[in-house]
């Protein structure tokens, strides 16, 4: 949106690219702000005068009006009437931050109708990703608009990159070193130690999830169970559940201390550690014996101990191997994106 092309200096973007020009409805009426130009009472130039200009200039809610804005362009619009009020809400908006751009000049502020702000919200869902603080929140408008809808698509998108077994062909034995003798004994004591630490580990997940929904105080109950939400259903479901855990297991539980709680998972990865050393100090057979029982015998369970707890451990398993590697060239004999390229051989360091 351009404003003021008064030729005093304000700056412009001007984008000529299809892609986004053709998102752009040029049927929406262009909305003018009349009083565009009014000011305040001119003042005494003094200490006092001074100050309350730099106080009310100390903040802006430029921010907080786009916002709303944002909400009202991603909202249903089930009816005509609906999507007309939120027209207008939007054009009322586009005026109000204009005026907070220029109010360290004009001095004026106008404070924005309570309706506005009341019906704005829930924010749209993209919007979670805006800052830490949107993320924190759980209520969001989910309408298919097309900013939630792109948002939706690259969830899915991270979901299939983050969750897919993409190691079902991954060949895991690069991770054996074939030169340490195997120990049936020695394997044993770890598997006891490896199958420890993973039901330790799910019991401190449930154990952590339970107190800090215990601990959340944007879960209320409600007395009326008969007329909630499916979301407040669910809510209060998983707060019960927590609840009765608690009671279950601890004797008094501070609410404070509950939101808060985070497992130390640092202490508890020393301590495995220091079992497993307890078993053999030789740490190229503990890293062969986990492997395997990570991908051999127990191939759907946790492979957390592997790389948080002998982590460390691992490159030293894995025999260094030789690489080609490409490097610019004018004389090379691959060509990609228009530069030459040759090959170069490299022995990796693990």
């Amino acid at each position: 949106m351009c404003l003021y092309r008064d030729f005093d200096g304000d700056l412009l973007f001007v984008l000529d690219e299809p892609t986004m020009i053709k998102g752009v409805d040029m049927s929406i009426p262009v909305t003018m702000d009349v009083q565009d130009k009014i000011t305040v009472e001119p003042d005494y130039y003094n200490i006092d005068s001074i100050e309350k200009l730099i106080i009310n200039n100390s903040s802006n809610r430029i921010g907080e009006y786009s916002n709303y804005s944002s909400c009202y362009h991603n909202k249903m619009k089930k009816t005509e009437k609906t999507k007309k009020i939120h027209d207008d809400y939007i054009s009322t908006l586009s005026i109000f931050v204009g005026k907070e751009v220029d109010a360290s000049k004009t001095g004026i502020r106008f404070n924005l109708p309570k309706a506005i702000a009341k019906y704005a919200r829930p924010i749209p869902y993209f919007m979670k990703y805006r800052s830490p603080y949107y993320a924190t929140l759980r209520d969001f408008n989910k309408y298919r608009s097309n900013m939630n809808a792109m948002c939706f698509k690259i969830e899915n998108w991270e979901r299939k990159i983050k969750y897919t077994r993409t190691y079902d062909n991954f060949d895991y034995t690069i991770m054996i070193d074939e030169g340490v003798e195997d120990n049936q004994d020695v394997m044993d004591k770890i598997e006891k130690i490896y199958l420890e630490f993973v039901n330790l580990s799910q019991d401190l997940i449930i154990e952590q999830r339970n107190l800090n929904t215990y601990g959340d105080n944007r879960i209320k109950q409600v007395k009326d169970k008969n007329n909630l939400t499916i979301k407040e259903a669910k809510d209060l479901n998983r707060y019960e559940k927590a609840k009765e855990y608690i009671q279950d297991n601890y004797l008094n539980v501070n609410k404070k201390f509950a939101k808060e709680y985070q497992v130390d998972w640092a202490y508890y990865y020393e301590d495995y550690k220091d079992k497993l050393l307890k078993i053999t100090s030789n740490k190229k057979l503990i890293v062969n014996c986990i492997v395997k029982l990570c991908y051999e015998k127990y191939p759907k369970k946790s492979k957390k101990i592997l790389w948080a707890v002998v982590g460390d451990w691992l490159p030293n398993n894995i025999e260094a191997i030789t690489h080609n590697i490409p490097y610019r060239d004018d004389n090379g004999d691959i060509e990609i994106l228009g530069e030459r390229y040759s090959l170069k051989e490299i022995k990796s360091e693990v």
